[in-house]
């Protein structure tokens, strides 16, 4: 950025309210149009237009402030010259504003007026541009594909360029910093102070502006204009510039793109500026391999170090970077005269194949002369085996070309991944299921899509939404609105079963065990409204004014029109007033069972107070002061604000008030309460804060929080004005984008206990369900999987607990001796291996074997040293004692000697399927035999200190000796030889059915395949792994404490969205469907997704989206099927 020139701002969006700011003090004169504006008249000072805010960028030069327009009554950005501006600085800024003016682009900056200030500084007028610079955007890009999915955006940049070189303005500081890329997609091609008109001179009087003392990357005004490491090598001489300086420029910005960093960097201007003129510039493809050949050719044709070589203006850079991302032929690219005929025969075909028709045709009738006919016999031959060639090149490009093309659309759904999980799957169906090369990734990305919230839409009514309902089993919807419309969705059928006209500004609450819904209606009686038989009965005489139902809807407490307070009994369709004071206020509760109703009074002007009844009517309790708020448990415990304080009500109990300690501020900002299981949920307009009787804390979540009711156990889901809802759960804490704007504040209907919930959004209807999205907690410390759904947790001196996952039952399992477990096994068969050490009974330590039968009922126990011990199935261990001897137990047999090898047992292995295992000793003996000790097979290998073995899917054994991987079959020989040690050393191995996994000690990871090539593949993961889906599942904490997932053997990464902070023991469950991670000394236990068999049927069921077809401006948009164009 130059330290002349303010930044325009980056974060508000366009859509920001019209209307000015409290902050907006200062003013300045209104000036004449910007069309015949002269910079140069005074304005008149009477008309003050524009209302100052918050200063949003400042330079050397002058300074960038949001304004409120007050005259056309929206806000915008003025730029105007700091008050110690030179007679030179007032030059400059007046030539910015003509060459802007003059330029009319939809990525450049519009100007909307231009004048001087009341003391005679000048000033311009423009649109307050929201959006990110494209520099902080590759930043945070995660690798080249996700760096080409701004290459659109930077194509915009260069048509905007191009513009303005068609007006024959050059820009002379272009780079990723001066490129907006706006919240909606667009693109902006921001400050235009160094532009000049080609061809005219510099104003000599012009000031230079020379880098600081401390040499920093700034812009150089004077003989040197422009940003180093993006300016051309003339450019860095002070020499004249033509539009091929900014074609320069353009191609360090590509460059900076794919690589991340410009192409020509240094730790000083100084030395910047010197490296451009000697044109050092390490080629793309060098700097990141992998980037296509054709638009490597581009970027080196833009950055050719002569002027001569490069593209003569933006224009021309545009038609080939345009070509690239439609898959026409570059200009600049050489192709080779093979890629050439592809491309002809693709978009000649028809001619190609009448002119072979036609050599065919005179070949038959040239019958007369044998030497013509085999003359004509070998041309047909020559044409048709050229046809087929061109043919073959033809499919071979298109394939490359459509391979080119899905790489693109798979990198850019996962630039969505976080910001739209539901428009990643949308993007994900333009794939076809026929595209094998990406097919994998898309999988992956579609999985990581799922756990972040993918949606299904439904259609919404239109208008305002009044009604927004679940049933208590989280099946059927209800909605009304303001209009008068009323609708009930099947959610499990995924469409509307019942529409009905029922009057305007009616409210519907579901009754009767959900089998009705009673109608409050506006200016008349309520009204219950049978949806099986279509049935609507008026209910009592008088207008209700607010309604509350019990837990099982036989019962509805109200508050009239005439401010009375009653019952309705919905059975007996009779009504019974309770309290007629006629000063109940609007807030009125509920208990679940029934028992009680609470609700505010006014009694006058000055006092108010609480009460509490019974159901016939009989006061329980009350308290002075005006209610605000009140918000009822399952349990029947009642939250009430008084502004002051904020108390819980249990009117049958003494003392019915408890205080809930909330510091004053919090408590008057308190306005909407909810329960979360046992926990009170008290909502502000920024955060939630939480009370459990003894401890009060709070998630912060920004301005304009709403409200929140509780969706599955424990998950809070809450409304806030950003577009998007947040699912609070036990310590996790997830945001779901909404696809679209809703009407006003978006609507949320949940279900107590269901994990499905319903929000507005726009025209449609959007469906979540919690439990794939956010881990069920339950109490436990690490543990380890035993079978699909039950885990183990092992405890030092007390009994062990069985934990199933997916209900949190608890089984007690009892374990002797009491000691400190040493690990857990569990075999193919199912059993489990626990090593406990312990002291005997002469105080000395020892360590005792336990085995638990798959199906927990029996323990065996083996006393057993300090070496290694394995299962071996079906009903065996094996276990090593001293002096190199191997010992076994089978069944309840006792244990018995095997064998003795040369020197200690180092490692065991047992071989997958058979009763066969595998022995190292530390003089480098192997053995393979089998659990009865029969058909002894020995080896010998040279091994470090550290060596280990285990046995693959086909039982031969592989040996981890230092930064070499060996394998024992018929004989010993090396598989692989990694990085030098100690960084290369093999540390841990993993054996599955797909294949071997192998840990180094620089946390690198690789893959040895079971079956076709073996040879090692890098696993693209840094963390500890575990395995699951026998082989086919990868998961794994990384350093920024997100869960990592690789599928194997495609090794396509996907991650879990990160929720919390937690411990790095992660745990897969057999089948791959769950894993386990230590949170906060609890267990959080995911659903992992489970792709279909068929790709583009299992995204069909993930969501109804898709992306808008057409060629209007919304093309490529997210859409729901009632949206689309027919």
């Amino acid at each position: 950025m130059r330290s002349d020139e303010p930044t325009l701002p980056t974060d508000a969006p366009d859509s920001a309210p019209q209307r000015p700011s409290k902050e907006l003090a200062d003013t300045i004169p209104a000036s004449s149009p910007p069309e015949h504006a002269k910079t140069g008249d005074s304005l008149p000072p009477s008309e003050a237009r524009y209302r100052f805010g918050a200063e949003l960028g400042r330079g050397g030069m002058g300074r960038v402030v949001e304004a409120f327009d007050t005259q056309l009554g929206r806000t915008v950005a003025l730029k105007e010259v700091l008050p110690s501006g030179s007679t030179n600085v007032v030059k400059r800024f007046q030539r910015e504003v003509q060459i802007t003016a003059r330029l009319e682009h939809a990525s450049i900056v519009p100007l909307y007026d231009a004048g001087r200030t009341s003391d005679g500084r000048p000033f311009y007028v423009m649109r307050k541009v929201g959006g990110r610079p494209l520099d902080q955007l590759i930043a945070r890009a995660r690798g080249l594909d996700e760096r080409l999915a701004l290459l659109p955006n930077v194509a915009a940049a260069i048509d905007a360029i191009a513009h303005a070189h068609r007006r024959g303005v050059i820009h002379r500081d272009i780079k990723p910093q001066n490129i907006l890329v706006g919240d909606l997609g667009e693109t902006v091609v921001i400050d235009w102070g160094l532009a000049k008109v080609v061809g005219e001179a510099d104003d000599d009087a012009i000031d230079p502006i020379v880098p600081s003392a401390a040499d920093s990357l700034q812009t150089v005004i004077g003989s040197v204009f422009g940003t180093p490491g993006f300016m051309a090598p003339e450019q860095a001489r002070g020499e004249e510039l033509d539009p091929r300086g900014d074609v320069f420029a353009l191609g360090a910005t590509l460059y900076h793109l794919l690589a991340g960093k410009p192409p020509v960097r240094g730790k000083s201007a100084t030395e910047i500026i010197a490296s451009t003129v000697k044109h050092e510039i390490v080629p793309i493809t060098t700097a990141t391999p992998g980037v296509p050949a054709e638009l490597a050719t581009i970027i080196a044709k833009a950055l050719a170090p002569e002027a001569r070589d490069r593209y003569d203006s933006a224009g021309a850079l545009a038609e080939d970077v345009r070509a690239f991302l439609t898959g026409r032929l570059v200009a600049a690219h050489r192709y080779t005269r093979f890629q050439r005929l592809a491309r002809f025969a693709r978009r000649h075909r028809a001619a190609l194949a009448v002119a072979a028709a036609a050599s065919v045709a005179v070949a038959v009738l040239a019958w007369v002369s044998v030497a013509r006919i085999l003359t004509e016999r070998d041309a047909a031959r020559t044409a048709r085996a050229e046809a087929e060639l061109e043919r073959t090149t033809a499919e071979h490009n298109a394939a490359e070309a459509k391979l080119r093309a899905d790489q693109l659309l798979v990198a850019h759904a996962r630039t969505l991944l976080d910001k739209s999980p539901t428009e990643a799957i949308a993007t994900l169906k333009q794939l076809e299921s026929s595209s094998p090369p990406v097919l994998d990734e898309a999988r992956a990305l579609a999985k990581a899509a799922v756990a972040r919230g993918v949606a299904w839409g439904l259609p919404t009514l239109p208008g305002p939404t009044l009604t927004l309902a679940l049933t208590r089993d989280g099946k059927r919807l209800v909605q009304t609105n303001r209009d008068g419309d009323l609708q009930i969705v099947d959610l499990e059928l995924r469409r509307a079963v019942v529409t009905k006209k029922v009057g305007p500004n009616v409210r519907a609450l579901w009754v009767d065990g959900d089998r009705q819904l009673l109608l409050v209606r506006d200016k008349q009686p309520a009204a219950l409204f049978e949806p099986a038989s279509g049935a609507l009965a008026p209910i009592g005489d008088v207008e209700l004014d607010e309604v509350v139902a019990s837990a099982a809807g036989d019962a509805v407490a109200y508050v009239d029109a005439h401010k009375n307070v009653g019952v309705l009994d919905i059975r007996a369709r009779t009504m019974q007033p309770l309290w007629t004071s006629g000063n109940a206020q609007s807030d009125l509760a509920f208990a679940p069972d029934g028992s009680y109703l609470a609700f505010g009074e006014k009694l006058d002007l000055e006092r108010a107070r609480f009460v509490a009844i019974d159901r016939t009517g009989k006061l329980l309790v009350e308290r002075s002061g005006r209610v605000l708020a009140m918000g009822m448990s399952p349990a029947g415990k009642l939250a009430v604000s008084f502004y002051d304080e904020i108390v819980e009500v249990e009117p049958t109990r003494s003392p019915a008030f408890a205080k809930v300690d909330v510091p004053v501020d919090d408590a008057h900002a308190v306005h909407f309460f909810s329960y979360v299981a046992d926990r009170l949920a008290m909502f502000t307009f920024r955060s939630v804060l939480y009370w459990n009787g003894k401890r009060l804390w709070r998630s912060e979540l920004g301005d304009g929080v709403y409200l929140g009711t509780e969706a599955s156990p424990g998950v809070l889901v809450v409304t806030t004005n950003e577009n998007k809802l947040h699912l609070l759960g036990d310590n996790t804490h997830l945001v779901l984008p909404l696809t679209s704007r809703p009407d006003g504040p978006p609507r949320v209907a949940t279900a107590r206990g269901n994990s499905r919930f319903v929000a507005t959004a726009g025209d449609a209807l959007l469906v979540w369900d919690a439990a794939t999205v956010l881990p069920r907690f339950v109490d436990g410390l690490s543990a380890n999987f035993i079978d699909d759904r039950h885990v183990l947790i092992a405890s030092v001196g007390d009994d062990w607990t069985i934990i199933d996952v997916d209900t949190g039952e608890k089984q007690a399992l009892p374990i002797e001796p009491f000691g400190m477990p040493m690990g857990v096994d569990v075999g193919d068969d199912g059993r489990v291996l626990a090593v406990i050490e312990h002291g005997d009974p002469q105080g000395q330590p020892a360590r005792t074997a336990v085995i638990i039968s798959a199906d927990r009922k029996h323990q065996d126990h083996v006393k057993v040293g300090t070496g290694p011990v394995i299962l071996v199935p079906p009903a065996g261990i094996a276990f090593a004692g001293d002096a190199g001897r191997i010992f076994a137990k089978v069944g309840t047999a006792a244990p018995r000697e095997l064998l003795q090898l040369d020197g200690e047992i180092r490692a065991l292995a047992p071989v997958r399927g058979t009763q066969r295992f595998a022995a190292l000793s530390k003089a480098g003996e192997l053995a393979m035999l089998g659990i009865d000790g029969s058909d002894v097979k020995r080896a010998r290998v040279d091994i470090v200190r550290d060596s280990f073995i285990v046995c693959d899917a086909h039982g031969d054994v592989l040996i981890a000796a230092g930064n070499r991987l060996l394998r024992w079959s018929s004989d010993v020989h090396e598989l692989a030889h990694f990085v030098a040690e100690p960084a290369g050393s093999i540390v841990n191995m993993t054996s599955t059915e797909a294949g071997v996994f192998v840990a180094l000690a620089n946390k690198e990871l690789y893959f040895v395949p079971s079956s076709g090539d073996m040879t090692p593949r890098r696993v693209p993961m840094t963390s500890n792994i575990v395995v699951g889906d026998h082989g086919r599942l990868l998961a794994g904490l990384s350093v920024t404490q997100q869960i990592e997932l690789v599928d194997v053997p495609s090794l396509a990464k996907w991650t879990l969205p990160r929720l919390f902070a937690g411990m790095p023991d992660v745990n897969l469950s057999p089948d791959g469907r769950r894993l386990a991670q230590s949170v906060g000394g609890r267990l959080a236990v995911f659903q992992l997704p489970q792709p279909g068999s068929d790709y583009g049927t299992w995204l069909d069921e993930l969501t109804n989206a898709s992306l808008r077809s057409g060629t209007g401006a919304a093309d490529g948009t997210l859409a729901w099927p009632w949206q689309q164009q027919p």
